[in-house]
Parts: C-alpha cells; sequence; structure tokens
C-alpha cells in the first residue's frame, strides 16, 4: 500500500530539547533517591549523627527526588537543581566535620548533569557551564577527604592532585561519550535525511516519466481528433473536449507534484504533534471517524523519531481510507514513556474496497523505519473490515 499525498518536510535539525513526560529511567533514580530519603531519615531518627546535620540531609534527599525524575525530560531546570543540591550537600558535609556523614550516592548526581546537558542540549554553551561547574566542585569534593582513626584528613599535594584529576578525567569522558552519542543521531538524522531525497526524487521521475508523458499524448490526440472536422460528431466533439481538457488539469497537477517532490523547502510544521494533529483533521475531512488520544508535548527530542512516529500513522489512516473506505472508526493512540508507541484499530464503515496487487509497499518502507529504530510493527488485516497496527520504538536514537 503506498501513502497519500502529503506536504513535505524540511531537512529536520536536532533541537536540544526533549518531552516533558518523565522517562522510565528518570523514575528508577528517582525511586532510588526516595529510599535513600527514608534511610536517611532512619539514621536521622536513630540519633547516630548531629541533629541538624541529619535534618538537612533528609531535606536534601527529598529533593532529590523530583530532580531525577525530570532529569532528562526538563534537562536545564534538572540540572540546576542537581548542582545546587549537589553543593548544598557538600556544605552541610564539611560543616558536621568531624563526624563521619558517608560518601552519598547523591553524587552520581555530578556525572548526570554533565551527561545530561551534552547529550540533550544543541549548543556548546550551556554544557560546557555546567560541566566547568561540576569541575571547581571536585575541588572540594568529599571524595578528598579520608578517615583516620582519629579524624578525617584532606589529601595534599600530588596526592590531592591525582584525586582531582581523576574525578575530571570520568566528567571529561562523560562529556566527550554524551556529544559523540548526539553526534550520531545528527549523522542518522543525515544519512534518513539523504535517503528520502533520493526517493523523492526517484519518484519525481518516474512521475513525470510515466505519467507526464501518457497525459501529454492523450492531450495531443484528443486535439487532433478535434481539428479532424467533418466526420466529428457534436457529442464525439463534446467528448473530445472533455478528454483535452481534463488532460490538460492532470497534467498541470502531475507537474505540481513533481515540483513539490524535488522541493527542498518544504515547511516544518509535519515533524512535530502539530503536524500530526492537523494530519487527523486532513483525515476527518477525507471521510474517517477519527478518536485520537495524543500526547500534549513532543514524544521525543529526536527528528528521526518523530519523523518516524508521523510516518506511522501516516501510512495507517492512509491505509484505512484506501482499503476500508470513508465512514470507516478508527481509534489513534500514541503514548509515551521509555517508547513510543502507536495503537490504530480501524473498523470498516461499508463494504471493503477489493485490494490492489501492490498492497503492502508502504507498510513495508514504514516497517523498515521502525525496526531501524529498533522497533516492531505489528498488522492483523486477517479481517478486512477490521484492522489492527501496533508499532513501539525508542524515544532516543541508540548512539
Amino acid at each position: 500500500m503506498g501513502t497519500a499525498p502529503t506536504p513535505s518536510t524540511r531537512r529536520p535539525e536536532l533541537t536540544g530539547t526533549t518531552g516533558n513526560r518523565p522517562r522510565s529511567l528518570d523514575l528508577v533514580f528517582a525511586a532510588l533517591a526516595a529510599a535513600l530519603a527514608v534511610f536517611h531519615l532512619l539514621v536521622a531518627l536513630s540519633g547516630t549523627t548531629p541533629g541538624h546535620a541529619a535534618l538537612i540531609e533528609v531535606v536534601l534527599a527529598v529533593l532529590f527526588v523530583p530532580a531525577f525524575a525530570v532529569w532528562r525530560s526538563r534537562v536545564v531546570p534538572a540540572a540546576i537543581a542537581l548542582t545546587v543540591l549537589t553543593v548544598v550537600w557538600t556544605v552541610n558535609w564539611f560543616t558536621a566535620l568531624p563526624a563521619n556523614l558517608g560518601v552519598s550516592p547523591f553524587l552520581v548526581a555530578v556525572p548526570m548533569v554533565v551527561y545530561s546537558t551534552a547529550r540533550y542540549r544543541s549548543d556548546l554553551l550551556v554544557p560546557c557551564v555546567f560541566t566547568a561547574c561540576q569541575a571547581v566542585w571536585c575541588f572540594f569534593s568529599p571524595l578528598l577527604w579520608w578517615w583516620t582513626p582519629d579524624h578525617f584528613e584532606r589529601a595534599t599535594g600530588v596526592q590531592a592532585a591525582s584525586w582531582v584529576a581523576l574525578q575530571w578525567l570520568v566528567l571529561g569522558l562523560v562529556f566527550v561519550s554524551a556529544r559523540s552519542a548526539r553526534s550520531a543521531e545528527r549523522h542518522l538524522v543525515a544519512e534518513q535525511e539523504a535517503v528520502r531525497e533520493r526517493e523523492r526524487a526517484g519518484v519525481a521521475r518516474e512521475i513525470h516519466d510515466v505519467l507526464a508523458h501518457s497525459l501529454t499524448l492523450i492531450n495531443m490526440q484528443a486535439g487532433a481528433g478535434l481539428m479532424l472536422g467533418g466526420g466529428v460528431t457534436d457529442r464525439r466533439a463534446e467528448i473530445l473536449s472533455t478528454i483535452q481538457k481534463v488532460s490538460s488539469e492532470a497534467l498541470e497537477e502531475v507537474r505540481g507534484i513533481v515540483v513539490t517532490l524535488r522541493d527542498d523547502s518544504p515547511p516544518t510544521s509535519v515533524t512535530g504533534m502539530a503536524g500530526i494533529r492537523d494530519m487527523v483533521g486532513e483525515f476527518r475531512s477525507a471521510g474517517l471517524t477519527i478518536e485520537a488520544s495524543l500526547p500534549e508535548g513532543e514524544v521525543s527530542d529526536s527528528q528521526v523519531v518523530r519523523l518516524t512516529l508521523r510516518r506511522v500513522v501516516q501510512e495507517a489512516l492512509t491505509n484505512v481510507l484506501r482499503h476500508q473506505g470513508p465512514g470507516s472508526t478508527v481509534a489513534l493512540t500514541v503514548e509515551v514513556t521509555d517508547e513510543v508507541r502507536v495503537v490504530v484499530d480501524s473498523r470498516a464503515g461499508g463494504p471493503v474496497p477489493r485490494r490492489t496487487p501492490h498492497s503492502g509497499a508502504g507498510l513495508t518502507g514504514v516497517r523498515e523505519r521502525v525496526e531501524h529504530l529498533g522497533g516492531t510493527l505489528d498488522v492483523d488485516v486477517s479481517d478486512p473490515a477490521h484492522a489492527h497496527l501496533v508499532a513501539g520504538f525508542p524515544v532516543v536514537v541508540a548512539s
């Protein structure tokens, strides 16, 4: 099955923003932080550490929970919160000396801030600022201290420099890894765009070579028939005039389609959820009754993922219109957790049109897109009057 003609898309650019919905891994970190908050509360109630220091640790542990929950969905606010909380925790740690508060697992927030800003921000300024802040923090890190039988002692000289350098090395590796993952995604976007442009050029060429030439020949033959005069009756002249007029209009439309397919600067609105909502509206106008449940924000910062989502929805609705006909009812659901899940359930509103010999070509192309992202696409059309499609693919493109 092919796809219905739709507006073209501009070459997508990585945006460096993510959807507002918390991701599953972030919620796992938040759950661990909540468990750690309970542990700090139990420690505070046991009275084994100074009262004010233990109480502050409990408050900080609780505040870490929402910061971890939006670590990658609200990158900059989460990075600010994690940085501030880490600094306050460090100050509290020093204030409690010589009491031993231990090295908190919350220190994992330091490399997490570096990763999230470097991975999900398109600019370099914000990631570099946050990375620099974490690098400065390394000079005051509790990791530079160790417990002797009598007291805490801070590393000095070469030993201190070595510990700082080790922390910088870890942060540097995290930063480079995150930017490399982003660069790999950008390369994948460019690669898929190149494939799409080649496909568009090929389709444009085939349309021009087959339809345009055939319509031109029909138009010329109709015109020649009109010029014969003599034996042409009024009715035949009317028919020939209609053929010439329709073929001329069709030829202009074909040329318009070819120009559209070859255009490098079509609108960008189709790559986001707003474009999908517009597309759903167009299919409603074409005769489908669609009940759509769509997320409010964007499903991903990845344009590859957004474009794949659009193609899945577009192909599914096109197939309903083509193979089940106008009047069909459709339940469309798009859900986002750690993956994008699309469910399309449709029922024909009348007799089901006969399938064409080339049915399935469009779905094959969509399945290839989905599988390229590491996802799956399942279609059940065992009952022609009732079709069911389920697609799932990652929110983040693997590096």
